[in-house]
């Protein structure tokens, strides 16, 4: 069955970037899968709010139909809300023309809403929760903390893990500028630059596991670490906690730590990186992630779902971690190629062994492709 699906932004402004957040790669990325479909779907970014769709938008609006949602409202089959939401009156007017409804859900919003109230944060926005949906998607990697959250407050019963998409064309043209296409060149220094990319905005992705990772790797080995850059921190440069933890550190002590803004990882791993270390909790796949890998970046993390890429460590042993770090290192040079971990594999074939594992994630992979029009196909047998 060809469909009319839409997939729902909520812009903010006529030339909004595509790295505030996830949410617009998300998106960019699902469309992909429906338009690969050999079912031929019509498929179109629907934005729900009143900003004007105009060329400014970073994607090419010939390649991804986007529309308001008064302009399409009457032809879709399918509105998928994943970026921008409805109010109770048109969400109840698309069901009752036959029209289904899909939560398409990418963030923790139950530990972001208990984080909000318990610790007193700045409020947004209210939540809304949709009462007429005919199904839930969650993409993996949030499904275990937020499952019965969204089903509960959503009141619906089709809650469904769908598989996680991603594409690196919007990766590829950030860094399309930048020496060696923002591919990771080893250096020949024995002594590394570590980066830590996490965001800090909830308990599930900070800096603090990967900075104690990275301090017992320094305290072993001293001459191997050049700086640890973290990022998305410089605006909490004055607080106590932090600078308490900071001072417990060597790292610290002896000035190899550089607390860094918030910034696009194609604007700080070519300039600044030679591994990444990651940490999370209760969010084990995420973009940064994949674009760090992609790019050939050595990437040391926990990240369950897909500990095929870089050097992986369990949970929360930071012995194991720093381990890792070591084996992560670009250590020397072996007749003109390096090193890295304790196989030999020059940088240009670890990047591509890197990328063959991403591949399962590729937005219009077939195997991918036939997975969703096998959900839409569930979804449309829904009453």
């Amino acid at each position: 069955m060809t469909l009319h699906i839409g997939i729902t932004l909520g812009l903010y402004s006529a030339d909004e970037s595509l790295w505030t957040n996830g949410i617009k790669q998300n998106a960019l990325a699902l469309a992909r899968t429906f338009k690969a479909s050999l079912l031929g779907h019509r498929v179109t970014l629907v934005n729900t709010t009143s900003v004007p769709i105009t060329p400014a938008l970073p994607w090419d609006l010939s390649a991804f139909d986007t529309q308001a949602f008064e302009a399409v409202k009457d032809s879709l089959d399918v509105l998928i809300l994943l970026g921008g939401q409805l109010a109770d009156a048109p969400s109840a007017a698309l069901r009752a023309r036959g029209v289904k409804l899909v939560g398409y859900k990418c963030g923790s919003e139950a530990v972001v809403s208990a984080q909000s109230i318990v610790y007193g944060l700045p409020e947004t926005a209210a939540p809304y929760y949709n009462r007429h949906l005919h199904a839930l998607w969650l993409i993996p990697q949030i499904a275990q903390l937020n499952a019965a959250y969204y089903q509960v407050l959503h009141r619906c019963e089709h809650a469904i893990i769908v598989p996680f998409v991603w594409h690196p064309a919007p990766l590829e043209s950030a860094c399309q500028a930048l020496p060696n296409q923002g591919v990771f060149v080893p250096h020949a220094s024995i002594a590394k630059r570590l980066c830590i990319l996490e965001p800090n905005r909830e308990l599930l992705k900070t800096f603090l596991h990967p900075l104690l990772i990275a301090e017992l790797f320094y305290r072993n080995f001293p001459q191997r670490v050049a700086s640890v850059r973290i990022t998305n921190l410089a605006q909490r440069s004055e607080h106590s906690e932090l600078n308490g933890v900071l001072k417990g550190t060597d790292l610290h002590r002896e000035g190899k730590i550089i607390l860094d803004g918030r910034h696009h990882p194609a604007a700080v791993l070519p300039q600044h990186t030679d591994v990444v270390i990651s940490h999370q909790w209760g969010n084990p796949l995420n973009y940064a992630y994949l674009e760090t890998a992609w790019l050939g970046y050595p990437l040391v993390h926990n990240a369950s779902l897909c500990p095929e890429l870089g050097f992986y460590y369990e949970g929360f042993e930071l012995i194991e971690a720093a381990q890792m770090l070591g084996k992560a290192s670009v250590i020397g040079q072996t007749g003109g190629s390096y090193v890295i971990g304790d196989t030999p594999e020059s940088a240009v074939d670890y990047r591509r062994r890197q990328r063959l594992h991403i591949r399962r994630f590729i937005a219009d992979q077939a195997q991918l492709v036939a997975q969703y029009d096998e959900l839409l196909a569930q979804l449309m047998a829904i009453d």
